[in-house]
């Protein structure tokens, strides 16, 4: 078997994002709620990180014998995948949350809720419109709304990889973005229906697809050689702090912004 190498740094940043995320939503108290008003943040560091990763993956296939009659069939087993890592922890959750609204429901209402519960249990939600009338984990969406846009977007990225994560990707995410801000003053939008799908999977998409262009800009970054190692080792350096320094502001932003 081969073992997984994971990132040691990306997990910090996870687990860092995940206690925001987890604040913003489920604040225990009113100070915890108030410096953590913008926990939201963490959701579209998620999406940038789905989408780096998934063409980190698209790439790692594009190289390993691929041909386009195999678009399919790779993006099904990189959906599985995706679902695998993190299904179980959902589907406990919803277990249990049915076992509580069980003891609260007649036998017959119980049926009726659980089968209009079919589509948060196969991460549907808001392309059935279903989650207000069924069993749902609150703030889940995500979940659903990465997988929807990962159908899309995987297949265009095997398909025509350079095309879409350097040109079409960025490009549509900008613009994407800018619309949702226009139209909703904020990124922090997912359960409005805007003319085509719900701001949730809009915002998905788009930060997926920034990811996916993100990672093109990792890798042309990494390719830059240099003509002597003090150079080198300044730009590194310099990369470095800039790095830091965006997430330094970031979570001031997330922690006490307005």
């Amino acid at each position: 078997m081969v073992k997984r190498v994971r990132n040691g740094e990306v997990d910090i940043l996870r687990f860092i994002f995940a206690i925001f995320i987890f604040l913003h939503h489920f604040g225990f108290c009113a100070y915890a709620e108030k410096v953590c008003r913008n926990g939201w943040l963490g959701v579209e560091f998620f999406f940038l990180l789905t989408g780096y990763f998934m063409a980190y993956s698209a790439k790692k296939i594009l190289g390993n014998d691929f041909s386009p009659d195999k678009i399919a069939n790779q993006t099904w087993k990189f959906i599985i995948n995706k679902v695998k890592s993190f299904y179980p922890y959902y589907f406990a959750a919803l277990f249990i949350k049915v076992i509580f609204v069980a003891f609260t429901r007649p036998f017959d209402k119980m049926l009726e809720l659980l089968f209009k519960s079919i589509p948060t249990f196969i991460l549907l939600l808001y392309p059935l419109n279903w989650n207000a009338k069924g069993i749902y984990i609150t703030d889940t969406w995500f979940l659903s709304a990465m997988i929807t846009s990962i159908f899309v977007l995987f297949p265009l990225l095997l398909y025509r990889f350079d095309f879409m994560s350097k040109i079409v990707f960025p490009i549509t995410s900008f613009f994407t973005l800018g619309f949702l801000l226009h139209e909703f003053k904020t990124l922090n939008v997912h359960g409005q229906w805007s003319n085509f799908a719900y701001t949730g999977t809009i915002r998905a998409t788009a930060e997926i697809m920034a990811g996916a262009g993100l990672f093109q800009a990792v890798s042309f970054v990494n390719k830059i050689e240099f003509s002597k190692p003090k150079i080198e080792n300044f730009t590194k350096l310099f990369f470095t702090v800039v790095k830091y320094a965006i997430f330094a502001i970031i979570f001031l932003y997330i922690v006490w912004g307005g």
